[in-house]
């Protein structure tokens, strides 16, 4: 097993990702695999996960994700809305 790169936000996604709404996590390399993160916010406190790993229909989804304003992830959201 490789060891796996990590790449930071400021990197081009490997892959296209058609939503203008998403916003660009962050990228990973791992073995032969290539995957991008994104968070879609639906409203104000449920977001969506989403890694995508190649073009079309080739990604994940997470469920819809509550997020409090008190909560670690809602701060996270707050912080890279600042970059």
């Amino acid at each position: 097993m490789s060891a796996k790169t990590i790449q930071t936000a400021t990197q081009t996604p490997f892959h296209q990702h058609d939503c203008s709404e998403c916003k660009y996590l962050g990228s990973e390399a791992h073995e032969s695999d290539n995957f991008d993160y994104y968070f879609h916010e639906q409203k104000s406190e449920v977001i969506d996960l989403i890694a995508r790993y190649g073009v079309n229909e080739k990604y994940i989804c997470s469920d819809p994700i509550h997020v409090r304003s008190s909560s670690p992830a809602y701060r996270a959201k707050e912080l890279y809305e600042q970059i």
